[in-house]
């Protein structure tokens, strides 16, 4: 129950700044966050805050998470090189709305840990790689 008032909150927060892609909100809506998120933290997943994970990294509150996937305006048919896979939340979101993700993270414990979660969601269009993306993807 919490995760529904979690993003019922985060859907009223955004549509309060002007963001009502529904294709975007249901596909957030299919992509539990505290999946994504260190158990201590599950009380925070939907919440504006920043939230840290492993290896030093973090993940953006989920009001900025939701606008950054708004401004990408992605489409079906797409393919998207995402550098820094971190948890994997918006790997997923990106996965749900596009023909193939391909995601580099330079830390192999996120890398596992956000392979896990997509596997866990069954989404099957997303290969991640432990790669430093400063020179994006080579041969895609």
């Amino acid at each position: 129950m919490v995760e529904k008032e979690g993003f019922a909150a985060l859907v009223l927060r955004l549509r309060g700044e002007g963001i009502s892609d529904l294709d975007l909100l249901t596909a957030v809506e299919q992509t539990p966050r505290s999946k994504f998120v260190p158990p201590q933290f599950a009380a925070d997943a939907y919440s504006s805050r920043t939230i840290p994970i492993d290896c030093g990294s973090f993940m953006e509150g989920a009001d900025m998470a939701v606008k950054i996937l708004a401004r990408l305006q992605l489409k079906p048919g797409q393919r998207v090189l995402e550098i820094g896979t971190g948890s994997g939340f918006m790997t997923a979101i990106i996965a749900r709305r596009v023909e193939r993700v391909f995601s580099l993270e330079r830390y192999k414990t996120l890398v596992q840990q956000a392979q896990n979660c997509l596997d866990d969601l069954a989404i099957r269009n997303v290969v991640i790689r432990q790669a430093d993306g400063s020179n994006g993807l080579v041969g895609e």
